[in-house]
């Protein structure tokens, strides 16, 4: 069905276009086309309700009819057979076409509302040339406002595009705008003023008081511009109008402005509020001349007023500034005013005149002089016067008003009070005490000009300043020389005009050298008189005056300043130019040892223009140092080598030969390669293989050695050994170096240390040797010490120039030191060391202690005896207190001692030290270590046996010198030897073991006289009433009970007497003190007593502190031999075996066998005697172990 209706449809649609073509083949067929239409007008412009007609040409003419008028927009005009009407604003096209529309004109029609009025918002325009501004107009209806025509008259004053006015040049013109019908306009008249280029007030500033008028008056360059606009930055303070006027309103500032075109000018407007009264602080002043015050005013109102004004009666009494100032100037009265709007105040002043008494004072130099002042009137007067010096570094000032020249010049001393007064005063210090031919002027500094003639002027020092010591100079200005001419320049050292050595520096140009200075001769110049010709001490010329001509020609040629100087130290003097002494001599001969002065030597002509400034004087230690830092000329420096060879890191001492020799401290050292050769003060360092040169220099002048170093050395530069050690000393070579090279090797002394032919070393004895390997000729050096100590602290072993040990060690410091004896040996438990102790000495208020050491590890146990002597005691050594002293470490204190044993337990070895000390003679100290038994020894006698420190009990070690509190070069130390092994245990065996108190209880008894080498003992002072056993005797031994101990005894009062004589084998106690020695205390382990009761002798036996047996008979020989013998068995308990038998016969006396009752504890034990009333003597006692 569908399929159906799509066909019907295409087929109408063919019919339709086929009716179409017939028709208009017809309709072609009857009519004739339109070829142009052209209207009369394109454009067209009406107003609303405006009508008008186009009118259309057509060709053919006679198809006229068929054209057809169209709009293309409705509501703007309408069109019929070409009249048109406007209907309502806006624009149309109106066209005219044939009937098909492909022929046609058009007109366009613009078509306005209809203005009723037009209005400019401004009648009348202000404009400076080259000025613009805007007319607006305004156009009713709004519609038509762009539809508007400008014009001006007369033209050439301003142009105007579309309301815009641009001023041309001066004049008057009228811009008139108009709507486009003619009917309505509206005009501006337009002013148009020259430009401003300047613009000034009359006044940048004004002041006026509330209600005070003004007027501002401005010029403006050129004439014809704009008049100036004026505005206040304030009105509230002041106004101002159209003219200028200004109306001061109140109090304060404003700014009135006059602007014309972009330019303006400023006026300052200050406001002040009327004064009705004015008062000042003061209404009498005194015052000092010189002194200022500064007035204070004080106004009614307080605030906002002018500032016073300010006049004086009398400006030579007093002035007064603007600010109101008033300085005094000289003595009298006046009246200062201050006036603020016509009122005023005044002040009376009266002043005071202040001067110094001189106004200009010379001094010498060093010189002082107390200045005084002169007051006008002289009823005035002041004391805190502080005084000022314009060149204090030339003339100070004290507060009292001394002065003091310190260097030549002038200055101005001021003298015031707390700004009160100032009064001033010249003082003037010459540099030259006399003016012969010499003029002085000041300014900035001085200058001394020369006259004709020879002329001598001492330096102006004052009284005394004559000496031995001092050093001068001057410098030299505008020297010259010409033809013809001689001229002399120097110093003198001036004692008398007749006794003086004139040291200057003469020059002679002849003629025909056109005044050249390098032609003319030169001499320095030396004499004792005023003659520069004969007789002259020194007359050195030209070329041996070596720089010092230069100097001189370079001075006169160039007009350069030179500084001529002269120094005297003691006898010694020099001559100085330029800073540089040139020449060292002696003094004249009539002038040595005598005091003298530095004077200036002048030789001049009459047009002579130099002059002489800068004069330094110093003397005393200030002359020294100046002489001291002074450069020298040099004439040569030589060094004693040209050529050197070192090993890597070898050193060597250049010496370097310097004419003159005082120049030598001027050295300077240089090496060119630093990493091969170092160079300090002359020692040469070799830091790696390779060539350098070192050279030694003063200024330009140097001498060189050239230094090889090779790279070979000893591993060791420096080596240590103990004796009888052998070692293998080995060379180090460098990069590149044959190791496979053989080294010849050479000791310096074979009988201290020799060397094989591989190196090895053998030490013998103490002493010092340098061992040398040498490398095809290049050799190499180390030294080999055998010291007899392995550090030294505090000590200095010396040596023989053979290397020898010189068996002296130096103490060089009183410190606490320890050092080891160099045993070579392993440390150890059993040992003996010694030394010699020489020149021992104390003085009043000395202390000192020497001794030994037993040496672990990093700790010692120190053996020392220590002796002390107060003041007064007129350094008699035998007044001192004495101390033998045992402990552990360095810095003990007393408390903390182990041994300290004084008085009565040294026994005769403190007499030793006593004898030493006093004699300054030699004593013996030793040391010996058994087990933990260790021992002292003084002069070879066992003077303590005890128990070493718990600390070093299970220590090895090695004895040591111990010095503290010496520190003295005389006292020097010799001997020192070593023992070890069996050798040890002989000493100890073979020593004299001290006899000495064990114990005294009353310091006023002491029975016992000992003899001097401890050989024996005897209680022959005894008295009958020692019934406590008041004083026992030891033997410096400790043994164990397993010991048998003998002796010789005799008594010499046996015979009825009633005493007792006793013999206690006790524990020790106090390490050879105690105070338990008797049979009754705790300490005994076996005793015997022999005791005389009424003729009947009776012996006790001790087992313990209790007498277990008492035996009685006979009485016993006086010369008798005792024997105890103790053995110990496993259980500990001791059997002890006493027998007493008569010397003479050999016969037994006695004879006890006892087991003891208490057990052996293992403790040391000690022998003791005691006597009561029994003169005897106990000798050969001997105390052996089993």
């Amino acid at each position: 069905m569908q399929k159906n209706i799509k066909t019907i449809c295409v087929i109408c649609f063919v019919l339709l276009m086929c009716m179409s073509f017939v028709l208009a083949a017809c309709d072609t067929a009857t009519d004739v086309e339109i070829t142009s239409i052209k209207l009369n007008k394109n454009t067209l412009s009406l107003k609303v309700g405006d009508e008008a007609t186009l009118t259309a040409t057509v060709e053919p003419a006679e198809q006229a009819k068929d054209i057809v008028w169209t709009v293309n927009k409705e509501g703007i005009v309408t069109v019929d057979g070409g009249k048109v009407k406007a209907i309502a604003a806006g624009t149309a096209v109106v066209s005219a076409q044939n009937k098909s529309g492909t022929v046609y004109d058009s007109c366009t029609i613009v078509v306005e509302a209809k203005v009723n009025s037009v209005t400019l918002d401004k009648k009348t325009l202000e404009l400076t040339v080259g000025e613009e501004d805007t007319l607006v107009a305004t156009v009713d209806p709004t519609t038509s406002a762009s539809n508007l025509v400008w014009k001006c008259e007369p033209q050439g004053v301003v142009k105007v595009v579309g309301g815009k006015v641009t001023a041309l040049t001066a004049g008057t013109a009228t811009v008139t705008v108009t709507d486009l019908s003619g009917e309505k306009s509206d005009s501006c008249v337009v002013t148009v003023y020259e430009t401003a280029t300047e613009i000034t007030l009359g006044k940048q500033s004004v002041g006026l008081t509330v209600g005070d008028e003004e007027t501002l008056v401005a010029t403006i360059v050129p004439q014809g511009t704009k008049a100036a606009v004026f505005t206040s930055s304030d009105e509230t303070v002041a106004t101002v109008d159209k003219n200028g006027k200004i109306v001061a309103v109140k109090a304060g500032t404003a700014t009135i402005t006059a602007t014309v075109g972009k330019l303006s000018a400023s006026c300052e407007v200050t406001v002040y509020n009327k004064v009705t009264a004015i008062t000042l602080d003061v209404e009498t002043l005194a015052m000092y001349s010189g002194e200022t015050h500064a007035l204070v005013v004080t106004t009614t109102p307080a605030e906002a007023i002018r500032k016073a004004t300010f006049a004086t009666l009398d400006q030579n009494v007093a002035t007064v500034d603007a600010n109101g100032v008033i300085t005094a100037v000289g003595g009298g009265t006046t009246t200062i005013t201050a006036t603020i709007d016509d009122v005023t105040a005044n002040v009376t002043v009266n002043v005071i005149r202040v001067a110094f008494e001189q106004q200009n004072y010379s001094l010498a130099l060093n010189a002082e002089q107390q200045l005084a002042l002169t007051f006008d009137p002289a009823s005035a007067t002041e004391t805190n016067v502080n005084y000022v010096s314009s060149a204090a570094d030339a003339v100070s000032v004290d507060g009292e008003g001394k002065v003091k020249a310190l260097a030549y010049g002038q200055a101005t001393i001021t003298a015031s009070v707390e700004g009160k007064f100032s009064a001033t005063c010249t003082v003037t210090v010459s540099p030259l005490a006399t003016n012969n031919g010499v003029t002085v002027e000041y300014g900035d500094g001085y200058a001394i000009k020369t006259s004709a003639g020879v002329n001598v002027n001492a330096l102006n020092l004052g009284a005394n300043a004559a000496s031995k010591v001092y050093y001068a100079e001057y410098t030299l200005n505008g020297m010259n020389l010409f033809d013809n001419q001689s001229k002399t320049f120097g110093l003198v050292h001036f004692a008398t005009n007749d006794n003086l050595m004139f040291d200057v520096f003469h020059m002679f140009l002849g003629g025909g050298n056109n005044n050249d200075a390098a032609a003319a001769g030169y001499w320095h110049r030396m004499n004792n008189k005023l003659d520069l010709e004969n007789d002259l001490l020194v007359n050195v010329a030209n070329r041996e005056l070596g720089a010092v001509q230069t100097w001189l020609i370079d001075m006169l040629k160039n007009g350069k300043s030179i500084t001529m100087g002269i120094a005297r130290n003691g006898n010694d003097v020099y001559t100085l130019l330029n800073g540089v002494i040139v020449w060292k001599t002696q003094i004249a001969a009539g002038l040595a040892d005598v005091d003298t002065l530095p004077a200036i030597f002048m030789n001049s002509t009459p047009d002579d223009t130099r002059t002489i400034t800068d004069i330094v004087y110093l003397n005393g230690d200030a002359a020294a140092k100046k002489i001291a830092d002074s450069e020298m000329l040099i004439k040569s420096l030589q060094l004693g080598e040209t050529k050197l060879t070192l090993t890597k890191d070898e050193q060597k001492t250049l010496t370097a030969t310097v004419d003159p020799t005082y120049a030598a401290s001027r050295l300077v050292w240089e090496s060119s390669n630093t990493e091969v050769v170092t160079v300090e003060n002359g020692v040469i360092k070799a830091i790696k293989a390779g060539s350098a040169t070192v050279t030694a220099k003063i200024g330009n002048t140097k001498a060189e050695v050239v230094v090889t170093v090779v790279d070979f050395r000893f591993e060791q530069q420096n080596y240590s050994f103990a004796p009888s050690s052998t070692e293998k000393l080995n060379l180090v070579f460098g990069e590149g170096s044959d190791v496979g090279q053989t080294a010849a090797y050479r000791s310096s002394n074979d009988s201290i240390v020799s060397i094989d032919a591989d190196g090895i070393i053998t030490a013998k004895t103490y002493g010092r040797v340098t061992i040398t390997a040498t490398i095809k000729g290049v050799s190499v050096e180390c030294t080999v010490t055998v010291s007899p100590l392995v550090t030294s602290n505090g000590v200095n072993v010396e040596y023989d120039e053979d290397g020898s040990y010189k068996n002296t060690i130096a103490i060089t410091s009183g410190n606490e030191t320890v050092n080891a004896i160099n045993t070579g040996l392993q440390a150890s438990k059993l040992y003996y060391a010694e030394y010699t102790l020489n020149g021992l000495y104390i003085n009043d208020g000395q202390y000192k202690a020497f001794g030994m050491a037993h040496l672990g590890g990093d700790t010692f146990m120190f053996d020392k005896y220590s002796m002390y002597l107060g003041g007064g005691n007129n350094n008699n050594a035998a007044a001192a207190g004495y101390w033998h002293r045992m402990a552990v470490g360095y810095g003990v204190s007393d408390e903390n001692l182990m041994v300290n044993h004084f008085g009565d337990v040294f026994g005769v070895s403190k007499d030793w030290l006593v004898q030493a000390a006093t004699n300054h003679s030699a004593i013996k100290i030793g040391i010996a270590r058994s087990g933990n038994y260790i021992y002292t020894f003084v002069n070879d006698v066992i003077v303590l046996q005890t128990n070493i420190a718990d600390a070093l009990k299970d220590v090895n070690t090695t004895p040591a010198l111990y010095l503290q509190a010496i520190g003295d070069s005389s006292i020097t130390i010799s001997d020192v030897s070593f023992l070890d092994g069996e050798a040890v245990t002989n000493k100890i065996n073979g020593a004299t073991r001290l006899l000495h108190y064990s114990r005294v209880a009353d310091n006023n008894y002491k029975p016992v006289t000992i003899a001097a080498d401890s050989s024996s003992f005897r209680f022959n002072g005894v008295d009958g009433s020692d019934a406590a056993w008041r004083a026992s005797v030891t033997q410096e031994i400790l043994f164990n009970a397993n010991t048998t101990i003998e002796m010789d005894v005799n008594v010499y009062n046996g015979a009825g007497v009633n005493g007792h004589l006793g013999i206690n084998i006790a524990q020790n106690d106090g390490d050879g003190w105690t105070n338990k020695n008797n049979f009754v205390d705790d300490l005994t382990v076996v005793g015997i007593n022999f005791w005389d009761a009424n003729g009947t002798w009776r012996f006790d036996f001790y087992d313990g502190k209790n007498g277990q047996y008492h035996d009685t008979g006979d009485a016993f020989p006086e010369k008798l031999h005792i024997k105890f013998d103790l053995t110990t068995d496993e259980n500990n308990q001791v059997k002890v075996v006493i027998i007493v038998s008569n010397r003479e016969s050999g016969a037994e006396v006695r004879k006890i066998e006892k087991v003891l009752t208490a057990a052996y504890d293992g403790n040391d034990l000690r022998i003791h005697f005691l006597s009561h009333a029994i003169d005897y003597e106990v000798s050969n006692l001997t105390v052996v172990g089993k």
